[in-house]
């Protein structure tokens, strides 16, 4: 009988990542606690180490339902070459806000990868994704990495090639480990800092550039790892990472918010702002991040808090909060 792909999503065919993995540790058991009042065939293991079990069509809802719920209250980790940290947030792509273009190359790009294993089969392609994300800081970068590492069945692991306690042994570590446990996910953020153009060196590297291109190239990135980069300024970087294609197969450029995206991020943190004060501070904060529009609806709050004991009006936006550029956070 052939075992189901880890990434397949046929009826009546459930996968779950195993313990080791960190997706379902201290979770299992209470999975198959609840599972003998369905008709399934009780797990088996694969060569991989995945559990899987066959249940009837009639019970299959019941399954998934259940292992959402077990999954959602698990605990999950981010792998270092240090060790491990608990893992903020959920698999919610509405939780980013970000433009059209962008959800297109990285939200549908990422979520097709896993939907399309057969297809890179078929044309003989190597079953692994890499993705840049540039731009200014504040714009989102981490927090799209956030979500594609809460996504569940994916083990993400991550790197700080900046950090001088990182050696080459260590990445090749981390890279292997994130092989062994596909579908993973390997973060490398800050590359332009870790690795920027030679005159543009300010310390010496502790890990070797090549070992990070062999890890790129296919060498210690095996079947199933998706590796993301982040970078403020790609132009920065050593133009060899670059130059191969093939090493990202998406560069996605992460603007400062246009003002439609202004509005819709402020109306995400309080659905009352509206009127000509609000539209005007919209148009005051052009160029700023997202972090930066953040920091002024805090500003704004704190302000509202202050006054609200000698006024009942409702929290609004001033453009007097920041008028000049230089003001900003």
């Amino acid at each position: 009988m052939p075992l189901p792909s880890p990434c397949g999503n046929s009826i009546g065919k459930i996968v779950l990542s195993p313990s080791g993995c960190g997706v379902w540790h201290g979770a299992w058991s209470a999975l198959k606690s609840h599972l003998s009042s369905l008709r399934a065939t009780w797990p088996l293991s694969t060569p991989s180490g995945q559990h899987w079990f066959i249940v009837h069509r009639e019970d299959a809802a019941k399954v998934l339902l259940l292992k959402q719920q077990v999954q959602d209250q698990t605990e999950r980790y981010l792998e270092t070459a240090q060790g491990r940290s608990r893992l903020q947030g959920r698999y919610d792509w509405d939780a980013v806000v970000m433009d059209s273009t962008t959800r297109r190359m990285v939200r549908s790009d990422f979520e097709l990868f896993f939907q399309r294993e057969g297809w890179f089969h078929q044309h003989n392609l190597p079953y692994r994704r890499g993705y840049l994300f540039w731009g200014p800081p504040g714009n989102g970068k981490t927090a799209t990495l956030r979500v594609m590492a809460a996504r569940p069945h994916i083990q993400p692991y991550t790197l700080d090639l900046s950090d001088l306690e990182e050696k080459s042994p260590d990445v090749l570590r981390l890279f292997e480990n994130a092989a062994a446990n596909t579908p993973a996910l390997v973060i490398l953020e800050d590359l332009d800092r870790a690795f920027p153009t030679e005159g543009k060196r300010t310390q010496e590297r502790t890990v070797s550039f090549q070992t990070l291109l062999n890890c790129l190239d296919g060498v210690g990135t095996q079947y199933g790892v998706i590796v993301v980069a982040t970078a403020n300024d790609p132009t920065c970087l050593d133009s060899a990472i670059l130059k191969r294609p093939g090493r990202f197969d998406r560069v996605v450029q992460f603007r400062n918010p246009d003002t439609d995206l202004r509005r819709e991020y402020y109306r995400r943190l309080n659905a009352t702002l509206a009127g000509e004060q609000f539209e005007v501070a919209i148009d005051k904060t052009e160029g700023f991040s997202f972090a930066q529009l953040r920091e002024t609806y805090i500003l704004g709050l704190s302000r509202h808090s202050s006054t609200a004991g000698r006024s009942r009006s409702p929290m609004s936006l001033k453009p007097s909060n920041f008028t000049r550029r230089e003001h900003r956070i």
